[in-house]
């Protein structure tokens, strides 16, 4: 992390940094700029020196320097002008902390707990949307201010983030800080017009469908082999089964009599095949047991519906290695076969990345978001 270890009297520590964040938050006192911040490797090698003109650019680099490899130092004096404007300058960090601490104690911004704010909730979807898309269309103007504390004289800061980078850095990263931010609406995602916290859940919603769909696409059941008995791509009649041809009953034990019930169909000028019922099936999420055509059929219909991925061939190139790990509605879940994952999908909150899957050479993948895993499921259409 930036500046844990002060390796001179100018080196940002973790207190000075936040002392630094919380006085730019604080609308009643300022920094005179600019501002010039000199970084170094953590070899103490300098590695750049960057001139702030404002206190948006500081602030940002300030949020998006907590995670670098580097080291960063004041290049001081600088200004520092307290809430009656007095003027006070200062030589080092120590200077630093000391007048914002003692001095000018800036007022802790406070943003109204209302809907405008976006909650953690909210705030994790936005973050695992950043990971794995570039959706947001820019600048985004945001307010931001700190929870709790003073109620009187309150003020909050505006923001702008000009590219995906920018908004990563502006959010909160932990509860800690307990910086409150608040998208100054409508914005733009996607070509989507989002005019409220609501409305960007329902596209976030949105979104889990489509991972959703991605799930069933994948791990729905080929049952192609004996479509030209039951008509239905997604169900496999178990063996064994009997059906009825040109006024003979055809007993079938294995996949291996369907080339003489296909010979004598097509010999018998596509004669129709009649199942006996009851049957029993395994579909995309089971097995079931089909007493009659119509509910064969709508069992098909109600996989026809599942989902709305559509392909010349409607199966997937790749398969799912399990065990995969999936937190849902009901809990937390490993996931052994495909049948767990088709009926455990409606509930998905989200997937435990990164996961494998297979193509058809046998090729293992490593798939490490919700993007990622659309974006592979999409090359098979």
């Amino acid at each position: 992390m930036l500046g844990s270890t002060e390796t001179s009297n100018s080196s940002l520590s973790n207190k000075s940094i936040a002392n630094l964040k919380n006085l730019i938050l604080d609308a009643s006192a300022e920094i005179s700029f600019p501002v010039t911040v000199v970084t170094y490797y953590l070899n103490s090698e300098q590695s750049g020196s960057n001139e702030f003109k404002n206190e948006d650019d500081l602030f940002s680099f300030l949020k998006s320097s907590e995670t670098g490899n580097i080291l960063a130092s004041i290049k001081y004096p600088i200004q520092v002008l307290d809430r009656n404007k007095d003027s006070y300058t200062l030589k080092n960090n120590t200077e630093l902390d000391d007048i914002i601490e003692n001095t000018i104690k800036p007022i802790k911004v406070y943003l109204p707990l209302t809907e405008s704010y976006l909650t953690d909730d909210l705030l994790d979807k936005i973050r695992d949307y950043l990971s794995s898309y570039n959706g947001f269309e820019y600048p985004i103007q945001f307010t931001t201010g700190l929870q709790n504390v003073l109620q009187n004289g309150l003020a909050i800061s505006t923001y702008q983030a000009t590219d995906k980078q920018d908004l990563i850095n502006f959010l909160p990263t932990n509860s800690n800080e307990n910086l409150l931010v608040a998208f100054e609406y409508p914005i733009e995602i996607e070509n989507t017009t989002v005019r409220s916290n609501l409305e960007l859940e329902v596209f976030f919603e949105s979104k889990q469908i489509d991972i959703k769909n991605a799930i069933k696409f994948i791990t729905q059941h080929n049952g192609t082999t004996d479509d030209f008995i039951d008509n239905s791509p997604n169900i496999s009649i178990q063996f064994p089964f009997s059906v009825t041809i040109v006024n003979e009953v055809i007993d079938l034990t294995n996949e291996s009599n369907f080339d003489n019930l296909l010979s004598l169909k097509i010999n018998n000028d596509n004669a129709p095949i009649y199942i006996e019922y009851p049957i029993n099936v395994t579909g995309s999420d089971g097995v079931y047991t089909i007493n009659t055509i119509d509910e064969l059929n709508s069992l098909q219909t109600n996989y026809n519906n599942d989902f709305t991925y559509t392909s010349s061939n409607p199966f997937s190139c790749i398969e799912i290695v399990y065990p995969v790990e999936i937190n849902t509605t009901q809990g937390i879940y490993s996931i052994e076969n495909d049948i767990q994952f088709y009926s455990d999908s409606d509930s998905l909150i989200d997937i435990a990345y990164p996961i494998q899957v297979k193509d058809a050479n046998g090729t293992n993948t490593t798939i490490n978001n919700d993007g990622e895993f659309i974006l592979k499921v999409d090359d098979c259409l």
